[in-house]
Formats: C-alpha cells, sequence, structure tokens
C-alpha cells in the first residue's frame, strides 16, 4: 500500500524447499540446480492476452471504510479528538494512515450503485487498521461507522476482501505479557500446545491469539449486534488476516500460516458465516522469493489462496538523494517480473490446483509516473491494460486505487489532479480515472468498469 508501508522487505536468499513440489530430494540439496529445472519446465511463450478484466472477477481498492471515519471524525494531523487520541499524533510513530478520502457512506452507497447497476465491478478490497477496530481493550468507538460501511457493502452485495492492517492495538503487547504471566501460573492450561515452546514463541503464540481474536470477534459483531446480513458474509466477505504481514509483523511464512489457520479455525468455532479466509498478503522481490514464501507457507499448514501484491515505482534516488525518473525499459521489466512471479505461484505454489489460484491483492504503476508521458489518459490505458495481460495467469487482479486521492501536502489537504500535482504527489492515486470531487470520469475507465450511464456527483466535503 504506497504511502503507508515499507515495501519490498527481503524474505531471505531462495530455499531448497522452494522446488520441492516438483523434484525429487537429490534437487533439494542444490538450489540453483532446481532453478535450473523450474525454469526450464516454465512456459517460454509470453502469456496470452487475458479475458477483459471483469470476465476474471477483478476490481480495485478504495479505503471507504476510512474515508467514513475521515467524514465523520475530521481527523487530520492537527486533530485532537479521539481518532486523533487513539491514531495520529503516536508516540511510538505507528500513526493510521491519513491516504483516504473524506467520504460519507451515502456517497459510497450512490458510487456502488453506479457500478452495481452493471455487475461490472466483481471485487473490492477494503483495509481496517486494527487499531482503528479496537483501539482500547474491549472498546469500539469507531466501529458504528465502520458497520455503517460494511452494511453498505452488503445492501449492494458487493464483493469484498476485507484486510486488516497495522498500526496494531496499543494494548496488545501488555495483554499478552499479561495473559503469559496467567497461563504460566495454570502450566498453560488454555494453551497445552505451546506448554513446551521457548518463552519467546509462547509470546508470540499469544499475540497472534489475540491479535486473530480480535478478527474474528469483529466479524461476530458485524453480524449478531449491527446485523450484517449473513447470506451476504457467506456469499460475498473473504478474510485477509493481516495485510502485507512480512513487512511489518513476521518475517515468517510459518506465522502467517499459523495466525490465517487460526482466523479460520476461530469462524468456524463461532459458526460465523464467510466465504473465504485469503493467505495474508505479502509483497517482496523475485519470483523466487515470493515461491520460496508461498511453499514454506503451505509446509506450515496455511489455509488462503496466494495472495500477493506487485508494484513499480516509477522512480528511484541517486547517490545524492534525488528523485531520479526511470524509463520505458524499467517499465517493461515490471510487467515482466509481474508475469514470472504468476507464471512460478499458479504452477509451483502448491500440489492442490486450488491453491495455484493466484489473488494479485494489489498492484500498480504511479499516476503521473510514466516518464515522457503528454497523452496520461492514454497512458493509465495502456498501463493497465499491460497490467492485466502481465497478469494473464492470475485468478483476480485487485487494482490499487482507481481513483485520483484526495492527498496531503504537508497539513493542507489538496485536490489532486494531473495539472495540479508533480509526479511524487500522484504517486497514491495509481492510476487515476476518476476524481472524487470533479466526478470526472474517463472513458476508458468507464469501459472497463463503469456502466455507460454513470452520472456520480461527488461530495462537497
Amino acid at each position: 500500500m504506497p504511502n503507508s508501508f515499507a515495501r519490498c522487505l527481503p524474505i531471505g536468499s531462495l530455499s531448497a524447499g522452494v522446488c520441492q513440489l516438483v523434484l525429487q530430494s537429490l534437487l533439494w540439496s542444490n538450489p540453483a540446480l532446481a532453478r535450473e529445472r523450474l525454469d526450464n519446465e516454465s512456459p517460454s511463450a509470453p502469456a496470452p492476452a487475458p479475458a477483459p478484466a471483469v470476465e476474471r472477477g477483478d476490481g480495485f481498492n478504495e479505503l471507504f471504510i476510512m474515508g467514513q471515519l475521515k467524514f465523520v471524525h475530521r481527523y487530520d494531523t492537527n486533530n485532537t479528538g479521539p481518532f486523533a487520541r487513539y491514531c495520529l499524533n503516536q508516540a511510538d510513530g505507528n500513526n493510521c494512515p491519513l491516504n483516504a478520502v473524506a467520504l460519507p457512506n451515502d456517497r459510497v452507497n450512490a458510487l456502488l450503485y453506479q457500478f452495481q447497476v452493471n455487475d461490472k465491478l466483481k471485487q473490492l478490497r477494503d483495509i481496517i487498521p486494527l487499531r482503528v477496530l479496537e483501539p482500547v481493550l474491549g472498546q469500539y468507538p469507531f466501529e458504528n461507522d465502520i458497520a455503517a460501511v460494511m452494511k453498505t457493502y452488503a445492501e449492494r452485495s458487493q464483493n469484498v476482501i476485507l484486510a486488516f492492517s497495522s498500526p496494531l492495538p496499543g494494548w496488545v503487547e501488555a495483554e499478552t505479557i499479561s495473559l503469559w504471566n496467567s497461563q504460566r501460573a495454570v502450566q498453560f492450561a488454555g494453551f497445552p500446545e505451546i506448554r513446551n515452546l521457548t518463552e519467546q514463541r509462547q509470546k508470540e503464540y499469544l499475540k497472534d491469539h489475540l491479535l486473530t481474536r480480535t478478527i474474528v470477534n469483529f466479524v461476530s459483531r458485524l453480524k449478531n449486534t449491527h446485523g450484517v446480513s449473513s447470506t451476504w458474509l457467506r456469499a460475498s466477505l473473504a478474510i485477509e488476516p493481516l495485510t502485507e504481514i512480512n513487512t511489518f509483523y513476521t518475517p515468517d511464512p510459518a506465522r502467517a500460516a499459523r495466525i490465517d489457520s487460526m482466523v479460520k479455525t476461530k469462524l468456524n468455532g463461532q459458526s460465523l458465516p464467510f466465504l473465504e479466509v485469503t493467505s495474508s498478503s505479502v509483497i517482496t522481490g523475485s519470483e523466487w522469493q515470493y515461491l520460496d514464501w508461498f511453499w514454506r507457507y503451505y509446509q506450515a499448514g496455511g489455509v488462503g489462496r496466494p495472495n500477493i501484491h506487485l508494484y513499480y515505482s516509477a522512480y528511484t534516488q541517486n547517490e545524492a538523494g534525488q528523485n531520479v525518473w526511470l524509463d520505458g525499459n524499467d517499465i517493461e521489466n515490471s510487467y515482466t517480473r509481474f508475469t514470472r512471479v504468476i507464471t512460478q505461484l499458479s504452477t509451483h505454489a502448491h500440489s492442490n490446483p486450488n491453491m495455484r489460484k493466484i489473488i494479485v491483492g494489489e498492484v500498480g504503476l504511479s499516476a503521473a509516473g510514466i516518464p515522457g508521458a503528454t497523452d496520461l489518459a492514454t497512458k493509465r490505458l495502456e498501463s493497465f491494460r499491460r497490467i492485466n495481460q502481465a497478469l494473464a495467469g492470475a485468478d483476480q487482479v485487485v487494482h490499487w486505487r482507481l481513483f485520483k486521492d484526495f492527498l496531503q501536502n504537508g497539513n493542507d489537504p489538496i485536490r489532486c489532479n494531473d495539472t495540479n500535482c508533480g509526479q511524487l504527489q500522484a504517486y497514491e492515486s495509481t492510476l487515476g480515472y476518476l476524481s472524487f470531487f470533479y466526478g470526472q470520469l474517463e472513458s476508458d475507465f468507464q469501459s472497463e468498469f463503469a456502466p455507460s450511464t454513470f452520472s456520480w456527483v461527488p461530495s462537497p466535503n
């Protein structure tokens, strides 16, 4: 997620284990040989042109939940209200992201209606920081606003991947220690499975337990307290336990597998309706790092479909710390890398074909970050289609935020478009086909997702 998390945290060197699914044990001890074998077995021809995104079940990310909170609580970096108290100006620096559009729920409803009428938006992904969900243990001051958006999704029969992110609730560490002390006093009677682990591993397990309980209890309250439709939850809600888990929570695929399994087990234990639990998403570098992660994830009992994020940054920094824009060859290299990642995962990630159906939960290029572009609308469409072509082997592609965004310039909000935003400022808006504030819809985006009768009046706020 641009502007929110670090990118491309290395998982580590290539493990011989990436090849266990296709090689005999003789090859396991030689990663280079295994990689050569996989290269030879992988298709060398370019990926075929995909079916239109709307037929495959694609969609985009948007932070409608955080947008509702931003609208209701009017929060910004100078705010001193309840939202700021829990999520902004934090002593540890772990603030909630500000990269959401202040958009009231009735406008979200009106916007989603435009996509519902022609059934083109097959998948929406939204993100809730866990600290927003339960900022104080047992207290949920923002839940009515969150539930309002969830009800809108249900009323519009919208398929949703609901992801949970950092920052974590401030109470988690202290509660973990408290739970560990109480369990140690009774020889871990409540968690016999961790009795023989080291103290560090015991505390990690209990922390995972507390966080997954927070997620599952939230789903329970959606159904039982706020009246969100059980039919919709069962048919349309996918849970992504932790987004980009390897960048902020754990570099260990086995621990990620445990977290995802905990969520699924707890949901089933409470007989709660849900469509699926995907894997916690991961973002890293090469196809070998992705493959290594998911091989180890499934060996440790991971339960979800592979869920990955792919990004191309249009600039880098030189030795002087200045931003340098990359040329077209780098863009082509990114498309090629995207294809290689999907090819390897869809071929080798798991012996079960259902576990080789890749979800690309986020993917994007920077909005104005196409060097030398003069016709940005055309260039954006080209990028959009090239991404879909590169990811033809994926089961779902959920683009990162196809709307122009409401960005921060220091503490001052700006209304971002191609004429008043520099390339760096426009980065967050990715492809930027619709301005929330001006209601302008580019015709190419309309042909992909929106009905020909699209007429959405933006919020004046």
